[in-house]
């Protein structure tokens, strides 16, 4: 192709107007002339419309063509489109015109598209921790607050969890007495969903806590945590929650079946809670959390010929499997 006046002025027409695979075509030929002059062409072309070929051949082509001035500008086109594809521009090419604050703006956005952009950016740079710090902390500690609406800071505190400060910072949240509890359990439910393992320090003294928080909501919250991701630490909370008669029984059943996996033993007054929870009238939901209980505890002898004459005939479909889980470690033939 000849970078003639005519053929340029084809091209950037076509990337503009064409049909989806005449426009492919044309970006990819803007990109390999460099054409500085597409720019503005290409950005225009750009298009939530688009499908993902025509979308990356007209990025790429930025990228090409190689022009940060032209594409920092673009960060603030009422084009949203338009904005995305410069910004991932800018980053391909490791601008240094590229900051934090571009990216922080893309993270306000009320676009989920250019928010999911923002983060995939920000992602890239952990330099740039200090500033997604700070707005972290003004998003998530404001007064208006909604955790219903912050998937997208929660996706940016996930993207940026291997950061020190950013862990402290998690800790800090869902460990804070005086934070309205929709705010703690909007971290705990970030903690969990983290891919460190095992967790550092400073959150697992946080969830311990929770499980001791006033609302009790939080302290289910938190045994469901430590159940999730194993945390060995807080066994004697867990049996004083199980206990606490005053607890609901939800809360109960699930400190009782996280403390029990490191020590399998039931006492009778635990036992007789857990058989409580077998009867008819009782939630069938709430039924088959008692019964993987008892199926994944260490039952006496007395306690599974109890079970087995007094329960077990009148199980449901659902709680039945279960309950034979008990016997798998029975050592008398007359149980099991």
């Amino acid at each position: 192709i000849l970078q003639d006046k005519e053929t340029l002025a084809a091209l950037r027409k076509a990337v503009v107007e064409g049909q989806p695979p005449l426009r492919r075509a044309a970006a990819g030929s803007l990109g390999r002339l460099k054409d500085l002059g597409a720019v503005s062409a290409l950005l225009t072309a750009s298009s939530a419309d688009n499908d993902r070929f025509v979308e990356h051949a007209i990025t790429y082509a930025l990228i090409e063509i190689n022009d940060p001035d032209a594409l920092l500008k673009a960060l603030d086109d009422v084009n949203l489109a338009a904005r995305k594809a410069a910004i991932i521009a800018l980053d391909q090419l490791k601008s240094d015109k590229l900051t934090a604050d571009h990216a922080i703006a893309f993270l306000n956005s009320d676009s989920e598209d250019l928010r999911k952009t923002g983060l995939w950016v920000a992602s890239r740079h952990p330099e740039w921790s200090g500033s997604v710090l700070a707005l972290l902390e003004e998003k998530v500690t404001a007064a208006d607050f909604a955790p219903e609406t912050a998937g997208g800071i929660r996706e940016v505190i996930l993207a940026y969890a291997q950061d020190p400060n950013v862990q402290a910072f998690m800790a800090r949240v869902a460990g804070d007495d005086a934070a309205p509890a929709p705010r703690r359990l909007f971290m705990l439910e970030t903690i969990e969903k983290t891919a460190l393992n095992p967790l550092p320090e400073g959150m697992v003294l946080s969830v311990g806590k929770s499980l001791q928080a006033g609302d009790a909501s939080l302290r289910y919250r938190a045994a469901t945590l430590i159940a999730s991701r194993s945390i060995a630490v807080f066994d004697e909370q867990l049996f004083a929650l199980a206990d606490n008669a005053g607890e609901t029984s939800a809360l109960r059943l699930s400190a009782l079946g996280t403390a029990l996996t490191r020590k399998p033993e039931l006492n009778e007054s635990r036992y007789a809670f857990l058989l409580e929870n077998l009867g008819e009238k009782i939630d069938p939901a709430q039924r088959l959390s008692a019964g993987k209980v008892i199926g994944g505890a260490k039952l006496t002898n007395d306690q599974l010929r109890v079970l087995a004459e007094q329960y077990l005939p009148n199980a449901d479909a659902l709680t039945y499997p279960a309950l034979l889980d008990a016997f798998k470690n029975g050592g008398d033939d007359a149980v099991g």
